[in-house]
């Protein structure tokens, strides 16, 4: 959706991308100084950083943060900060970079903190994650939520639909595929509803089905992803029920 959008935008747009996962630290996206080949420091910007320098230089930009729960709560606190508008309407961040250095009475070097200030429409921040019980994924903070706008995006039957079809054409196979890959959706998740399976099948695990099959002859790729779907038991392996029961759907649906 973000990159479609600054596709469809008649203005000029840097984007800068934040992945995130659970060993990041707030240096992961401030920036930290590196050694050169020649052995000086050098800084190198994070990607919050980065975005906010490109927007600083009159260029607008849209930081995306994707998997933004992943982050621990802790560190993404950096960003309540620098995502607040002052009252002049500026985003400000301090990136850590030392800016410059003066000598107090008693001969101490005393650091002063790079500060880089935008004004808040030349910066766009859009943060995803998954939602649900099933991700293992914090709970967003309160203060940071507060700061974007929450829009909770499924995919529906005729827009998966859609994207199927795209995929079928650019794997080769006939559009027919995706109407038994919908078959194959719908059975398993009212299963899943019913509590016999306990995994959901989405939009991914579909189009890879298309991408890894033969022509026209999906079976085989769906079954290897039976593991995807099961639950482990006590030895690691998939559950054998849920195992035959997915089996099953993926024979009537695809054969």
């Amino acid at each position: 959706m973000v990159t479609k959008m600054i596709a469809d935008m008649s203005v000029d747009i840097d984007s800068v991308d934040i992945r995130g996962h659970e060993g990041m630290e707030a240096t992961d996206l401030l920036g930290y100084y590196i050694k050169t080949d020649s052995g000086n420091l050098v800084w190198k910007d994070g990607p919050l950083t980065q975005a906010f320098r490109n927007a600083a230089k009159g260029k607008k930009t849209i930081l995306f943060i994707d998997e933004t729960l992943r982050i621990p709560k802790r560190e993404l606190n950096v960003l309540v900060g620098a995502i607040s508008p002052d009252c002049s309407g500026n985003f400000v961040l301090d990136t850590n970079q030392a800016d410059s250095v003066e000598v107090d009475e008693h001969g101490r070097s005393i650091a002063s903190v790079e500060k880089l200030t935008v004004p808040k429409d030349m910066l766009w921040v859009v943060g995803t994650t998954n939602a649900g019980a099933g991700y293992a994924v914090d709970q967003v903070d309160e203060a940071l939520a507060d700061r974007f706008r929450i829009i909770v995006k499924t995919t529906g039957d005729k827009e998966m639909a859609a994207i199927l079809a795209t995929k079928a054409k650019e794997y080769g196979h006939d559009k027919k595929m995706v109407k038994k890959l919908m078959g194959l959706y719908k059975s398993f998740n009212i299963l899943k509803e019913s509590g016999e399976l306990t995994k959901l099948i989405n939009l991914r695990h579909l189009a890879e089905i298309l991408e890894f099959s033969e022509k026209d002859d999906l079976m085989e790729a769906a079954l290897d992803l039976i593991p995807t779907w099961c639950t482990d038991d006590q030895n690691g392996y998939p559950n054998e029920t849920q195992s035959s029961i997915i089996e099953g759907i993926i024979e009537k649906e695809l054969a």
